[in-house]
This record gives structure tokens, sequence and C-alpha cells, in this order.
């Protein structure tokens, strides 16, 4: 084919290419669906997600094909519809599964295609790197190669190794790491002067000195300490860990360190206490300082390099420097050139330098001689080669090379001040190259391989025949198909009609046509009102009613056609006004003037209504409505006649009416929990009759006797007339105001009032009795007097009277309210016996008045408080609360003096204070209540004394007084301090070192009642104990007394101590606590200060720079200062003198200062409380060779000597 063709055929592909997807993509909007005549209305599953979907392939360059719609067949019923649309979204559901498969195919593809290509990309940059690093490689090996080579050269000379090696460990500074300590604890720098002055060290001592300037942080060295660094105590035997993480700057053969992990275990230490103060350092290329003491200190070392995937680095081949190993480099002082640094135990192979003091021992590096000092033989001073610059730090030099994974040696100075130790790899052997590491190429990416891609999809068409229902029901909505209903009952025909399922076809017309039933008549207004989506109308003559949608409800069912659209039934609203007939009834539906369908007819019937009566006994005359006695037996009869056109089986229950109790029933009747219950089948027009007893209850009292009966036949179900019997009233209880007739039951009444209590009694047996009444004196009152023959005895009155049939008679008595009834009720019931019936009388109730209340609460709070203790200073919030129980509205003055010992804070509810009371006047709605406060402070002086208090109220009808509320305060325990056997006070007055001192503890018991108190003392620092009188006893540092102490009664306790003789101005100060068993005290505190020492200091001359414990040159100035603080508690003239010290020669003295004899004297007056210091100047001796320079001063301010 000609190249021409070949691009014709092409353009032509293309062109019909297009068309297809074109119409693919319009396929979907051109669908229409609508009724078919003898399929029903077409439905259709919403297909949105499948249409999106299939979008989606297209968008993302998915290959796809719509195949021939799918017809899913008819559906006549919900259950057929829900069916067939779950049936069609799975099928849209599986279509679009697939074709998202396919999507997650393509993008899939796509992914791999853009990794690919990134890593190729990335391949390329990584290969071309690659080669650069080759070259640089090549090149490194050459001069690598070469420095090996040169090394051959220098294999005897000073400063180099006897054999040529190359570094693989890069290990040389990492000032960023990380460091974390366990099994360890860190130190501030005061925290851990403290705990070394406690092993007992400090200024004076040799060791301390050295420690002290480590612990500040070696200022202005090159090896100061930095904010990262960690200071901590290794102990003997016990192993530290110290961790190092963020590292930046070191490899191992080319691979990453990324932590490193000492452990540090002391394996042998003198003159401390088995502890060893030690500096961690940030830098693990800087690794620890210690301070040995001038001890011998060993302190076994193991280290750990790991990988970023945190596994342990094999380090065959590095070299480790171990540097700076001195020896005799102290002052020379003392036993100088026995100070020796060593490394031993190395798990390594050790190599020596040329020409270094530091030599392999059998695994121990170290130098045999002294390497410090030019005149004790050493080839460079210590200055000179002991610096990490120099040239020569060859010299104190030896190297370590590592086998296997882990490092392991002991670290050990003898006779060392400030011991440092540092493992890195900067080795001090001149000129040893680093090994090149050689590039690894990166590997090529693989190209993706994609499967085959293909989408396709379908639409599915349904169609639905809604399904019509007719349903009858009663005014309460209940199904009554085929049931009874009584004529005249309102029976309503609902005409309802399936939901029609989302995507239904639209809907114009809808119509529903019922012809209603003979002797049923419609209620059109409420029909009406009930259909209010349809146009309703009713042809008289037809006895049709038809109701047609309204356009309105139909924009409503087609508002949205994807959507469920339920079909307001219509409902037809009539009564049935014919008994015993059977009303038929069904409709039609007609849907867009084409679908129709016809429901299946309901039908009711109309029975004859049960009937109920009631007889005396045997008696066959009605009673219904007539009074009834106490004890009459009446029977109840209930008759059923069937007239529903068919046998039923009819069931009659009867609860037993209440106030009688049953005794029999006819017809097999059973009576259970209180129903008579009958069952039998009844022909069609037979009459059934069946009736049971029951007895009247004795203390029915006029309660009526009803009842009705329940009838249900195998369709309907109904109650009976309901009979009515009255019965006669029992005898009647009032209460009168003393000397009226006016009832005041339910009224209150008050303290004192005379109350007459009235029993009527009615005879109502139907003959004449006589009757006994008895009444129990109410509570809370005593007896006056009782009318009509009653008599009183053990507090009950009693009458014997006769009363005649149908007539009444009434009884009184008078009692008098008690004095102190205080809100108690006052109720009453009486009890009539007349020969036929027991009674008891309606009860009485008379309320009474209550005292007011009064109340104290702890400020702020509302917990009540009377009786607990209260503190000096607190706020006491006092409440008063008043009922009005007067039967009125009043108002009320509410009065409280202040307590004794407080002073007035405060009041509410427009309380104002005059002269010591707070008064209210409070308006009090009648049986209504008011609550007043104020707040008072207990004043700070009360010690011991009562918080009394005690309110009135005047209502107008009456005076109270409240309760009185009580609160005890306490008396606190009093500490006082004396001079030895004395009875002088003398807390806050100075002590003397040695001094005894006694403490009195003085305890008064304000609690109420008799204590046992416990009474402890912790003896005051700087002191010892010495004794303790009234049993008491020392433990612990702690005084401890036991006593038992009365009521309202005291005691003192005592105890001695001594002054510690080195208290030097650190104050005496002492607390005692009491615990009786209801409070805890803490007594007041004692202070007592004690004199302080004068201090020495020397200086470098003309500087403020404190030297004591450095070492200092010949013929150098020296500046001496004395510091005197007058702790004597007066002014003083202190005198002070220093003797020269030895290897020098007295220059000057400030102040006044005198030299005379070698010894520099002063006079000065110090006031109070005041300081003073005395400076001199001195020089050092040319010729002091080594000699220390000590030097000592003394003060006498006329009460001590220091």
């Amino acid at each position: 084919m000609g190249p021409n063709i070949k691009v014709a055929s092409k353009r032509l592909f293309t062109i019909v290419l297009s068309f297809l997807v074109l119409f693919s993509t319009m396929a979907p909007t051109l669908q229409a669906f609508a009724a078919d005549s003898t399929k029903g209305i077409e439905t259709k599953v919403d297909r949105t997600e499948l249409d999106n979907v299939v979008q989606s392939a297209k968008d993302v360059g998915v290959p796809i094909q719509k195949d021939s719609d799918l017809d899913m067949g008819v559906a006549t019923t919900k259950s057929e519809v829900d069916a067939k649309v779950a049936e069609i979204k799975q099928d849209y559901e599986n279509q679009i599964k697939a074709i998202k498969a396919e999507i997650e195919k393509k993008k899939e593809c796509d992914k791999k295609q853009k990794e690919y290509e990134e890593k190729l990309a990335k391949y390329n940059q990584e290969l071309e790197k690659y080669n650069k690093d080759m070259e640089k490689y090549k090149k490194e090996v050459l001069a690598y190669n070469q420095a090996i080579a040169e090394l051959e050269n220098h294999l005897h000379e000073d400063g180099y190794l006897s054999q040529p090696i190359g570094q693989s460990l890069v290990f040389k500074s990492e000032p960023n790491a990380t460091v974390s300590i366990s099994n360890g604890t860190v130190y501030s720098e005061k925290q851990l002067d403290s705990l070394v002055r406690s092993w007992g060290f400090g200024p004076g001592d040799w060791g301390y000195a050295y420690f002290e300037q480590l612990n500040k942080g070696l200022p202005g060295t090159p090896q100061h300490l930095v904010s990262g660094d960690l200071r901590t105590v290794f102990e003997l035997g016990k192993t530290t860990t110290v961790t190092y993480t963020n590292l930046q700057n070191s490899t191992m053969n080319g691979k990453k360190i990324a932590k490193v992990v000492f452990k540090y275990t002391v394996k042998n230490t003198t003159r401390l206490p088995g502890k060893v103060p030690v500096f961690i350092k940030q830098d693990p290329t800087a690794t620890i300082w210690y301070t040995a003491f001038f001890g011998d200190t060993t302190i076994g070392v193991d280290v750990q390099f790991f990988d970023e995937d945190d596994k342990p680095m094999a380090l065959d081949g590095a070299l480790l420097s171990f540097a700076s190993l001195n020896r005799g480099d102290l002052p020379k002082y003392f036993n100088y050139n026995n100070s020796i640094e060593k490394v031993q135990n190395f798990n390594g192979q050790f190599m020596e330098i040329n020409g270094s003091t530091i030599k392999n021992h059998s695994g121990s590096a170290y130098s045999d001689t002294n390497n410090a000092y030019l005149e004790d033989g050493s080839r460079f001073e210590r200055d000179v080669w002991d610096t990490e610059t120099s040239e020569y730090s060859w010299y104190g030099a030896i190297v370590g090379k590592v086998s296997g994974k882990r490092i392991s040696y002991d670290m050990t100075g003898v006779y060392k001040g400030n011991v440092w130790f540092s493992l890195n790899s900067n080795i001090r052997a001149k000129n040893i190259p680093v090994k090149p590491i050689k590039p690894v190429p990166p590997v090529a990416p693989t190209p993706p391989q994609c499967p085959n891609i293909q989408a396709n999809y379908h639409y599915d068409i349904l169609y639905y025949q809604p399904a019509v229902e007719k349903k009858v029901t009663d005014d309460n909505n209940s199904d009554i198909n085929n049931n009874t209903v009584l004529k005249d009952s309102v029976v309503k025909f609902i005409l309802n009609v399936a939901d029609l399922p989302a995507g239904h076809e639209k809907i114009d017309s809808l119509v529903f046509t019922d012809k209603l039933p003979t002797g049923y008549k419609a209620d059109l207004v409420t029909t009406k009102q009930s259909s209010p989506d349809y146009d309703v109308n009713y042809d008289e003559g037809t006895n049709v009613i038809t109701f047609s949608a309204k356009s309105d409800y139909l924009n409503t069912i087609n508002a949205n056609l994807n959507t469920v659209a339920k079909i307001a039934a219509p409902v037809v609203v009539g009564k049935v006004t014919k008994a015993g007939v059977t009303y038929k009834n069904d409709f039609t539906l007609t849907i867009n003037n084409d679908y129709s369908v016809k429901s299946k007819p309901v039908k009711v019937h109309t029975p004859s209504e049960p009937k109920k009566d009631v007889f005396k006994g045997d008696e066959t005359s009605s009673i219904n409505g007539k009074v009834v006695n106490p004890g009459d037996v009446l029977r109840y009869e209930i008759t059923y006649k069937n007239t529903t056109g068919t046998k039923q089986n009819v069931i009659i229950t009867d609860k037993v009416p209440k106030y009688t109790k049953y005794l029999s029933s006819d017809n097999s009747g059973r009576e259970s929990g209180g129903v008579v219950r009958w069952e039998n089948e009844v022909e069609n027009g037979k009459t059934w009759t069946v009736s049971f007893k029951v007895k009247v209850n004795d203390d029915i009292n006029g309660k009526p006797v009803d009842n009705i009966s329940h009838v249900k036949d195998d369709f309907n179900e109904s109650d009976t007339n309901e009979t009515h019997n009255p019965t006669p009233t029992g005898p009647k209880k009032e209460v009168l105001k003393f000397g009226t007739t006016t009832n005041i039951d339910g009224k209150r009444v008050e303290p004192e009032q005379k109350l007459t209590y009235a029993i009527t009694y009615e005879n109502t047996t139907g003959k004449a009795v006589k009757a006994t009444i008895t009444d129990k004196i109410p509570a809370h009152t005593k007896f006056v007097n009782a009318e009509n023959g009653g008599t009183e005895s053990g507090g009950v009155v009693k009458w014997t009277v006769d009363v005649a049939k149908d007539q009444k008679v009434t009884v009184k008595f008078t009692v008098k309210v008690d004095k102190d009834v205080n809100g108690e009720p006052i109720d009453n019931i009486a009890r009539v016996n007349d020969g036929v019936n027991d009674y008891d009388t309606n009860e009485t109730h008379n309320p009474t008045p209550t005292e007011p209340k009064k109340e104290v609460f702890k400020g702020g709070t509302t917990t009540n408080i009377d009786g607990k203790r209260v503190e000096p200073g607190q706020d006491l919030t006092y409440a008063i609360t008043y009922k009005n129980t007067t039967g009125n509205d009043v108002n009320a003055t509410i009065t409280d003096k202040l307590p004794k010992h407080t002073s007035f804070v405060s009041a509410e509810n427009g309380g104002a204070e005059l002269g010591g009371v707070v008064t209210w006047n409070v308006a009090v709605a009648k049986d209504q209540s008011v609550t007043v406060k104020f707040t008072v402070k207990v004043d700070v002086n009360v010690n011991g004394a009562p918080i009394d208090n005690v309110a009135k109220v005047n209502d107008g009808v009456n005076d109270y007084k409240t309760n009185e509320t009580h609160n005890p305060t306490s008396t606190e325990p009093k500490k006082e301090v004396f001079k030895g056997s004395t009875t002088t006070n003398i807390d806050g007055k100075r002590v003397e070192p040695g001094q005894k001192l006694t403490y009195a503890i003085t305890y008064k018991n304000t609690t109420g009642n008799d204590v046992n108190a416990t009474i402890t003392d912790k003896i005051p620092a700087h002191t010892k104990f010495v004794s303790a009188d009234n049993g008491g006893a020392e433990t612990g540092g702690i005084v401890k007394w036991n006593v038992a102490v009365a009521k309202d009664q005291s005691i003192t306790v005592k105890f001695t101590v001594k002054v510690d003789v080195n208290v030097n101005g650190a104050p005496i100060d002492n607390v005692a606590k009491v615990n009786d068993g209801v409070n805890d005290y803490k007594t007041n505190e004692t202070h007592n200060p004690t004199p302080t020492e004068p201090k020495k200091e020397v200086f470098k001359g003309g500087t403020t720079t404190k030297i004591d414990g450095k070492l200092v040159q010949p013929e150098e100035e020296l500046t001496y200062a004395i510091t005197y603080k007058n702790t004597t508690g007066k002014d003083v003239n202190a005198t002070i003198t220093d003797k020269i010290p030895a290897h020098t020669k007295f220059v000057s003295a400030d102040n006044g200062g005198a030299e005379t004899g070698g010894v520099v004297k002063w006079t000065v007056a110090v006031a109070k409380d005041q300081s003073v210091t005395v400076k001199f100047i001195v020089k050092v001796d040319v010729n002091v060779n080594g000699a220390p320079i000590d030097n000592i001063a003394r003060v006498n301010d006329g009460t001590n000597e220091f």
C-alpha cells in the first residue's frame, strides 16, 4: 500500500473512532422511558454512578464500549420491585467494579510508568555521580598508595609508626551529638560539689582543689566544659552506660556511624569512698574527665559502634588514638613523679610510635619515665607536646588497632588530680592516610509491563404494575375487616396504592372510583378533610364517590422521578346506620387514563349489643341505681344475642365490683384474680345469659358499687352498660376552734390552744343500735373534758349511745395543745362500732408552728460547723431561718447580738449592724420561710475562748429565741528556748558554739475532753542531743513524748541540746509538733543566730582572681585578704594579726595594718552585724624551689578568739 493511501486510511479510522466515541458519550442522554400498555409503567434505576465511572474511564484513556440494553421484565409487587432493583443495582455495581478495575489497571500502569521514568532519571543522575566518584576514587587510591609508599621511607623516624598503615575510621568531632546516661544520676555543679564535700573533701584538700576547678568548668582553658556536658558519679563495681546519637561526621569504611555506646565500670579506686566524680563530654570524641583525688583509680571501658539499622558495626583495622598519657606532670610538690596515666587490657593491638614515651607493656600502655619536665629527663616540656595542635603530640601517644565489633580497655590514673581521656580516630602518629572508599555503582530500573485494558457496559430496563388494596377501619384506625361493629359506628374505607418506585414514569392523572354499600352514610366534610390531596365528587343517586388527584399533588408525585413516590390514600368516612347488616365494598384505580386495577372487597357487620342488670339475691326485680347496704348479696346477669349471621364462640368476662366479695357463678363461670369468665358457642339468632353473685363489704362506707361486663365473639368485642348502686356513709370526724362551730381541719393551731373534736355517726343499719365510740387523745395534747357522757381513761375517751334507725348522733371532747409542740402535727382518728359495722372515721390533721433555726458555717461554705472548733482570724457566717406558721403574712424583726471575741464583717438580706447588734426587718408570706445571714471574723487573740450565739425573732404573734450555736477555739502550744538551766527565754538571741540550750514546749488541752497528746521535736541542725525530761525519748534525731492531759489543763516538756563547735554562723532554729487526737499543731519557731568565723583568701597580686590551692611562681606577688563579720550582737574593737608566710617577704598592708617582727596587725572598730576586710601583700622568694606558701590569720573581738 502506497504512503498516500496509508495516510488516508489513518485519517478515515480517526474520523470513525471520533464518531464512535461521540455516540458512546451521547447515548445515555438519548435514553427515554414511557409506559407500556401491556407491561405497565417503565421504571429506571439510577445509573448516575455508572455514567460517571464510564466518563472517568474515558478521561483516563481506558478503551470502553456500550452494549445493548437488557430487558429485566415486569414487577407487580414491592418485593418484586425491590428484588429487581437490587438485581439491577448489583448489575450496575458489578459493571462499575469491572470498569473501575480497568481504570485502576490503567492508573497503576501509568503510575508504574511514571515511577519508572522518575527512577530512570534518578539512575542517570546517580550514574553520572558514580562515574565522577570513580574518577575521584581512582585518584584517592593513587594518592593513598603513594602515601603508604612514602611511609616506607620514615619507618625509623620520630613521630612515625614502624609499619605503613591506613585509617578506615573517621571519628574526630561530633559537637552536636545527643548524650544520655542510664544507671547513673546527673548532677548540677552545686549538687555534685555538695556530694563530694559529704565524702569529707573540701577547701584545703589538694584533690578537692583539682575537683573544684574541673567542676566549675575549667574556664579559660581549651578543654573547658560546655553546656551539653553531664556531671555524674561512677560507683565501684557498677556499670554506667553512656549513649551518643545524632552523629553527623563519623564513618567506618565509608559507612555512617549512627550511635556509639560506652559502658564504664569502676574496678578500683583509693582515697575515694567507692565513688568517682565524672564529667561526660557531649562530644563522644572528647569522651570523659574524672577526678581521682591523687589515689589509684581504674575504670573499665567497653565501646560499640552502631549503623543506621542499629546493628553493631565491624571495626576491624580501625585505628584509635590513645594520647596525652602523662607521667610526673603535677606541680613539683609531694610525690609528683608518682603520677601516671595508663591504658590497660586493650582487646586490640597496640602500635608504638617511634620516639614516643608510651610503650606497650604486655597489653598496658604508659610511659616508664617522666615526660613532663626537661629537668626530670623528659625530651620536651609537657606544655610543648601535650596540646591538640602540637607537632610533638606523638610524644605522649600510642595507636590502638581494633579487631571485631567491640572495643574494651581500662583507663588508669595513679596519683592524679583530674584525668582527661578521649577516644577518637585523631591518630598522633605522622601522616597516617585515610583509606579511600570505593563507590557503589547504581542499579538500573526495570521497565514496567502493562496488561491488556478494555471496558464494556449496558443499561437495564424494568416495568412495574402497582398493586391496590382497600382497608376498613374504625374511628381509632383499627382494622375491622370482617368484624362486627355497633350500629351508628364510624367506619372508614381507605383506598391504598403501593408506592411508585424510584425511576417511575410521570403520572398525569390518578382517579379512585368507589360505589358505597347501602346503609352506609358518607360524611363528606370529614371525607374531604381526610383526603386533602384529592378533589372529591359524590353522586347521591348512585352512591358513588370519586377521588381525582389535584394538579399540585401530581406535581409533588412527579417532582423527582428518581425517588420513591408514596401515593396518599383517599379515605371515605361515614357511619353504618343499620343493625345486623353486612357492608361490602371495593374500589377501582385508573392511572394516566390507561392503566386500571380493581381492589379486593372488604366487609363489616353490625350485631346486637349485650345487656347487663343487677338484682338483690334471687329476686327478679332490677335494683340498678338503688341503694344497697353492707352485707347485701347482689346477683349480676349478662345477656348476649348472636346477630352476626354465623355461629360465634363467645367469651364473657366480668371484673368483680370494688368493695364486694365474690360468692358464686352459673353456666360454668370461673373466677380467677378477681375476674369471672364464661365461654360458649352461640348459634346465630340465639341468646345466652350468665350470672354471678357477690356480697357487699361491711366497711364500704358510702362508696358506690359499679359494674361493667365485657363480651367478645369471633368478630367483635364490646362492653355492656354499667350498673350503679350507692351505699350508706360512715361516721365523720371534725376538729373545731374551741367555743366555735368552725371546722379547722388542716389549719394551723398554736401551742396551748384548746381544740374540740366532734364525731358524728349516722345509723344506716336499718334498725336501732347501741353504738360505742372511742377516740385516743392526740399526741402532743392534754385532755380537758368530754361532753355527751364521754369518759377518759388511759388516754382514750369513750361514749356508749343509743341511735334509732336512720338517725344521727354527735359527741365531743376538748384537748389543749402542748406548749413545746414545736412543729409536730396534731392528728386524730375515732372508731365507731354499731353492732353491725366497725368504722374508722376520717383523720383530722392540724400543723403547729416551727421555731426559728440558727446555723453557723465556715465562711463561704454551706457545711454547718455548730459545735466544731474554729480558728483565730477565721470568717464565720451565721444563718437564721424563720418559717411563717402564723396563718397570715407577717413583718418579722430578726435581731442577733455579735458573738464575743469576734468583729462584724458584713450582713446580707438588708441586715444592718448598730451597737454590736445586727437587725433585719423582713416581710414573710404565709407558710413561707426566710433565711438571713451575717459574717464575723474571730479575734486573732481569742486563744481558747468559746464563740457562742443566739438570735431573736418577733413576727407580731410570737417572740422566739433560736437555738444557741457553740464553737470552741484552740489554744496553740508554745515553744521557748532557755540558756542551760535558766528560765530566761533567749528566743532570737545569739548563742555560742559548745553552749547548752534547753527547749520547753507547753500544750494546753482545749478540746473539751481528756486527751493523750503526742509531742515530737526534731533536734535542731548544728546541735547534739543531751537529755529530755517527762519521759521524752530520742530516736533518729527526734525527741518524742506521749502524755495524758486532762480537759482544760496544761503540760510543759523539755529537752536539752549542745551547739556544735563548728557551727560557724549557721542559725539554730526549732519547731515542735503536737497531736492531741483532734488537732495537729506546729509551735512557733525559735531562732538563735551563731557567730561566723573570719575568712581568709589569697589573690594573684593586683587582681581579684582567687588562687588558693593554685601554683604560684618565684617572685610573684600575692595579696591576702582577711574578712571578719561581727556576730556578737554589739559593737566591738577587733584585733587581727597575720604571720608573714614562710618563703615570702612583706610588701605592704591596707586599712592601717602595721608589720612588726614578721607579723601584720590591725585594730578596727566593727559595728554590730557589720563586716570588715583587711589586706596585705607579700612577694614569693626567688629560691622557693617547690616549697608551699601557707598562711593563717587570727581575730580577737573581745568575745571570741578565731
